[in-house]
């Protein structure tokens, strides 16, 4: 019983603290790009916007942040989505791509059909489902690096799917992601801005400031608990030296550390 409550606790933990988001400044230099983005896209054929960042600073959390309006609404005659959002496969294809997009859009078999013919069901539910933006997380699977090329067939899968579908796209990834807008002709074309997602700089009074910012609201979610003062710059300074500065590192220490205190 004891175990089945820790674990317990510990789930509800993980979502209170997992679904929190704190603005930094990085962060809320992507709120006037992105209005404009789906404000503007419909009118001039749809826009890109970029966000770059090294793993673990929370560009998934911001991406979710900037579209938590954008809601799935069931009507009469199927499902309208403003926005869907697909992971680029780790080993990209445009078959792989457009089914992962059919996955998202409901689509029962994403698999069935030659590439043409997927690729029109692809093109007749994002008709049908009014998508305006299109989110595509891991956008540097289409870079190979090993080779430092880019994967063409993936490229011109997503160029293609945006000639027969203006939309605007939002695209997030590792640095090399700004590779795969450079050299993709729908993607640069639409680019309007990319927003650099930087993990925090204790030396860097702004950005220590916004570091103990967080790890003060991440205390306020996690009110079980007792902690030290962390805007206590001597204590804070050690959570940053453990973490490197990077958000997801800044999470999982918290997370650990209660976890290990109900044990």
């Amino acid at each position: 019983e004891l175990v089945m409550e820790i674990d317990r606790i510990d789930d509800a933990l993980v979502r209170r603290v997992s679904t929190m988001f704190v603005p930094t400044s990085d962060c809320k230099s992507a709120v006037e790009p992105f209005d404009i983005l789906l404000a503007a896209g419909a009118a001039v054929g749809g826009l890109c916007l970029l966000i770059c960042g090294e793993s673990g600073v929370g560009k998934s959390t911001l991406i979710r942040w900037l579209t938590k309006n954008l809601k799935d609404v069931k009507t009469d005659t199927g499902w309208s989505r403003p926005a869907i959002f697909v992971e680029v496969p780790s080993s990209p294809t445009a078959i792989a791509v457009c089914e992962a997009l059919l996955d998202a859009l409901g689509d029962p078999r994403p698999s069935a059909g030659t590439r043409p013919q997927k690729f029109r069901r692809l093109r007749e539910k994002l008709a049908e489902q009014k998508v305006r933006l299109l989110v595509l997380d891991d956008l540097q699977h289409v870079f190979d690096r090993d080779s430092e090329r880019i994967l063409f067939d993936a490229s011109e899968g997503i160029k293609q799917i945006l000639v027969e579908h203006p939309m605007s796209i939002l695209c997030a990834g590792l640095v090399d992601a700004s590779k795969v807008v450079d050299s993709n002709e729908q993607l640069k074309r639409r680019h309007m801005a990319t927003v650099q997602l930087r993990r925090f700089d204790w030396t860097n009074m702004r950005s220590r400031s916004s570091f103990i910012a967080v790890l003060s609201a991440v205390v306020k979610a996690m009110d079980d608990f007792e902690f030290p003062d962390l805007e206590d710059e001597s204590v804070a300074v050690r959570f940053y030296l453990g973490s490197g500065g990077i958000m997801d590192f800044i999470f999982k220490i918290f997370l650990l550390a209660t976890w290990f205190s109900m044990k």
